[in-house]
């Protein structure tokens, strides 16, 4: 365990094994000692809470995002900071030295998407459109409350082990989306987080606004989904280049090739089409709403509007992780 990590933080969270790492946060599964609950307990790195006002701001979003409830968001049920100098006893204050701050969070059983797709690339295109249904049902839900999230990935996906009713239903796993607001928190923080080189989103999935740096709307979450789905269909990302730099500028530039180029499956050319239109580089040429592209999604499958998914084998169950 990290030194700077106390073993209960804020006198309640009992800290116990690491169940995730990434370039700004730990993850730790954790007790919650009041509630007597397992949860998921990520703490950030203590390079990226040097900033005074992006701790402000990371609280905020933090709590805003603790108002949405929708069963394939990862809840959010508690945040504060603490101070590694004096054991993480008590919540910090940026006079007392530098407060990491902290999220408390649902724990969740699964696999990240990313982790399933590094293992077998491409996805069945029953799967990749089960999938793509949940997180655009999750992104309908928070864009009508005001919230974007503004990186959407496939690392940002978890994915639960299927119940016998998912099974029954010939549906693949129930999804949990995660890290809303953090990404909002890092790119209002400005100057200060990107001296600490933090990457402002994830080249492979940002919208040509993003990489623009122009104000966002849910429309780029929407971009970034499109290519979330473009990969579990095709097995790779729309672009590939060596560098992020070169990577962003594919996304202002270049058109992608139909998905159906690349994957060994059957995908609809009418699939195709509605895929390419998510990946539009003018808003205003996507789909306005999460609900518009869902639909367009199962039309250009061939599926009845709200029906159920075509059925598919039974898969192996996954094992227990959270990443």
């Amino acid at each position: 365990m990290d030194l700077s990590v106390p073993d209960t933080v804020d006198n309640r969270y009992k800290v116990l094994e690491v169940i995730g790492t990434g370039a700004m946060a730990t993850v730790y599964a954790a007790e919650d000692t009041r509630l007597g609950r397992k949860v998921a307990l990520k703490i950030l790195r203590p390079e990226q809470a040097q900033d005074d006002t992006f701790r402000a701001r990371f609280k905020r979003e933090a709590e805003a995002v603790a108002s949405l409830n929708n069963p394939a968001i990862v809840a959010v049920y508690d945040t504060g900071s603490y101070n590694p100098s004096q054991g993480g006893g008590e919540s910090a204050s940026s006079e007392e030295g530098t407060a990491i701050p902290y999220i408390v969070m649902e724990y969740v059983e699964g696999h990240t998407l990313r982790s399933i797709l590094s293992r077998g690339g491409h996805l069945p295109v029953r799967d990749a459109l089960g999938y793509s249904e949940q997180l655009l049902g999750a992104l309908q839900y928070s864009h009508s409350m005001g919230i974007i999230h503004r990186d959407i990935k496939p690392a940002n996906i978890m994915v639960l082990e299927r119940t016998s009713e998912d099974i029954a239903k010939g549906q693949p796993g129930q999804i949990k989306v995660m890290d809303f607001g953090i990404s909002r928190a890092i790119e209002e923080a400005g100057e200060a987080l990107t001296k600490a080189n933090v990457v402002m989103g994830s080249a492979r999935y940002m919208s040509p606004e993003q990489v623009s740096g122009k104000e966002v709307d849910a429309r780029s979450d929407l971009y970034s989904a499109a290519c979330v789905l473009y990969e579990m269909v095709a097995g790779r990302s729309p672009f590939d280049a060596e560098t992020n730099v070169d990577l962003a500028a594919k996304h202002l530039t270049e058109t992608p090739a139909a998905p159906s180029t690349f994957s060994p499956l059957s995908v609809p050319p009418e699939l195709d089409e509605v895929i390419l239109r998510g990946l539009a580089k003018n808003p205003d040429d996507r789909y306005q709403t999460a609900d518009e592209f869902s639909q367009a999604i199962r039309q250009g499958a061939g599926l009845q509007v709200g029906g159920g998914m075509p059925q598919q084998v039974p898969d192996d169950s996954m094992t227990t992780a959270f990443a």
